[in-house]
Protein backbone atom coordinates (compact mmCIF):
# COMPACT_ATOMS: atom_id res chain seq x y z
CA UNK A 1 0.00 0.00 0.00
CA UNK A 2 0.98 3.65 -0.41
CA UNK A 3 2.36 5.23 2.45
CA UNK A 4 -0.35 7.99 1.20
CA UNK A 5 -3.05 5.76 1.57
CA UNK A 6 -2.15 4.26 4.90
CA UNK A 7 -5.27 4.37 6.78
CA UNK A 8 -7.35 4.46 3.95
CA UNK A 9 -7.14 0.37 3.54
CA UNK A 10 -9.64 -0.58 0.90
CA UNK A 11 -10.47 2.82 -0.24
CA UNK A 12 -7.37 3.93 -1.54
CA UNK A 13 -6.78 2.73 -5.62
CA UNK A 14 -3.83 4.27 -7.13
CA UNK A 15 -4.93 3.80 -11.28
CA UNK A 16 -2.46 2.86 -13.72
CA UNK A 17 -1.37 6.76 -14.25
CA UNK A 18 -1.06 7.01 -10.92
CA UNK A 19 -3.90 9.11 -10.07
CA UNK A 20 -5.72 8.53 -6.46
CA UNK A 21 -9.19 8.34 -5.96
CA UNK A 22 -10.78 7.97 -2.78
CA UNK A 23 -14.01 6.82 -1.92
CA UNK A 24 -14.60 10.31 0.15
CA UNK A 25 -18.88 10.99 1.12
CA UNK A 26 -20.10 13.90 -1.32
CA UNK A 27 -19.58 17.15 -0.20
CA UNK A 28 -21.28 20.22 -2.16
CA UNK A 29 -19.09 22.25 -4.55
CA UNK A 30 -16.89 24.31 -1.76
CA UNK A 31 -16.33 27.47 -3.76
CA UNK A 32 -19.05 29.64 -2.95
CA UNK A 33 -19.29 29.40 0.61
CA UNK A 34 -15.79 29.49 0.79
CA UNK A 35 -15.96 32.57 -0.88
CA UNK A 36 -18.17 34.14 0.82
CA UNK A 37 -16.49 32.87 4.00
CA UNK A 38 -13.51 34.35 3.38
CA UNK A 39 -14.48 37.53 1.70
CA UNK A 40 -16.88 38.50 4.95
CA UNK A 41 -13.26 37.47 7.02
CA UNK A 42 -11.23 40.27 4.64
CA UNK A 43 -14.03 43.12 5.34
CA UNK A 44 -14.64 43.27 1.29
CA UNK A 45 -18.08 44.08 0.07
CA UNK A 46 -19.27 41.60 -3.26
CA UNK A 47 -19.10 44.83 -5.44
CA UNK A 48 -14.97 46.09 -3.92
CA UNK A 49 -14.07 42.48 -4.40
CA UNK A 50 -15.51 42.20 -7.98
CA UNK A 51 -14.07 45.75 -9.09
CA UNK A 52 -10.42 44.89 -7.31
CA UNK A 53 -10.56 41.34 -9.50
CA UNK A 54 -11.27 43.66 -12.33
CA UNK A 55 -14.79 42.73 -12.88
CA UNK A 56 -16.59 45.92 -14.85
CA UNK A 57 -18.39 48.03 -11.84
CA UNK A 58 -21.61 47.61 -13.33
CA UNK A 59 -21.69 43.88 -12.84
CA UNK A 60 -19.07 43.30 -10.33
CA UNK A 61 -21.79 42.86 -7.33
CA UNK A 62 -24.37 40.44 -9.30
CA UNK A 63 -21.46 38.20 -10.50
CA UNK A 64 -20.03 38.20 -7.33
CA UNK A 65 -23.39 37.02 -5.54
CA UNK A 66 -23.98 34.46 -8.51
CA UNK A 67 -20.23 33.07 -7.17
CA UNK A 68 -21.31 32.86 -3.90
CA UNK A 69 -24.82 31.58 -4.11
CA UNK A 70 -23.14 28.66 -6.54
CA UNK A 71 -25.43 29.76 -9.56
CA UNK A 72 -22.57 30.27 -11.70
CA UNK A 73 -18.27 29.47 -11.35
CA UNK A 74 -15.74 31.92 -12.17
CA UNK A 75 -13.47 31.22 -14.83
CA UNK A 76 -10.08 30.18 -13.51
CA UNK A 77 -8.97 33.92 -14.39
CA UNK A 78 -11.31 35.82 -12.89
CA UNK A 79 -10.91 33.15 -9.88
CA UNK A 80 -7.26 33.64 -9.55
CA UNK A 81 -7.84 36.86 -9.73
CA UNK A 82 -10.37 36.71 -6.46
CA UNK A 83 -7.82 34.56 -5.26
CA UNK A 84 -5.33 37.26 -5.71
CA UNK A 85 -7.29 40.36 -3.64
CA UNK A 86 -8.11 37.75 -1.40
CA UNK A 87 -4.73 36.81 -0.53
CA UNK A 88 -5.66 32.83 -0.35
CA UNK A 89 -4.20 30.02 -2.67
CA UNK A 90 -6.62 29.10 -5.89
CA UNK A 91 -6.68 25.90 -4.83
CA UNK A 92 -8.08 27.17 -1.31
CA UNK A 93 -11.72 27.11 -3.18
CA UNK A 94 -11.50 23.97 -4.60
CA UNK A 95 -10.50 21.86 -1.20
CA UNK A 96 -13.57 19.97 -0.12
CA UNK A 97 -12.19 18.93 3.66
CA UNK A 98 -12.09 21.95 5.78
CA UNK A 99 -9.43 20.37 7.53
CA UNK A 100 -7.10 20.40 4.39
CA UNK A 101 -8.14 23.87 3.20
CA UNK A 102 -7.29 25.33 7.09
CA UNK A 103 -3.72 23.80 6.50
CA UNK A 104 -3.76 24.77 2.87
CA UNK A 105 -4.33 28.60 4.28
CA UNK A 106 -1.50 28.36 6.79
CA UNK A 107 1.02 26.43 4.51
CA UNK A 108 0.66 29.18 1.94
CA UNK A 109 1.91 31.95 4.23
CA UNK A 110 4.83 30.18 5.03
CA UNK A 111 8.73 30.72 3.54
CA UNK A 112 9.67 27.59 1.32
CA UNK A 113 12.10 26.73 3.78
CA UNK A 114 9.35 26.56 6.44
CA UNK A 115 7.46 24.51 3.34
CA UNK A 116 10.56 22.46 3.07
CA UNK A 117 11.05 21.85 7.03
CA UNK A 118 6.73 20.49 7.19
CA UNK A 119 7.70 18.28 3.96
CA UNK A 120 10.69 16.47 5.98
CA UNK A 121 8.72 16.34 9.10
CA UNK A 122 5.83 14.45 7.35
CA UNK A 123 7.83 12.12 5.53
CA UNK A 124 10.00 11.39 8.31
CA UNK A 125 6.48 10.82 10.10
CA UNK A 126 5.49 8.72 7.16
CA UNK A 127 8.72 6.59 7.92
CA UNK A 128 7.63 5.90 11.60
CA UNK A 129 4.54 4.52 11.19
Amino acid sequence: MLSCCRGYAGKCKLDYFGDISMDREKKPFPLPERLRVIRKARGISQVQLGIMAGIEKSTASARMNQYEKGKHAPDWSTLSSIAQVLNVPESYFYVVDDLEAELLLRIYFFTDDEKRRVLAFVDNDAKQT
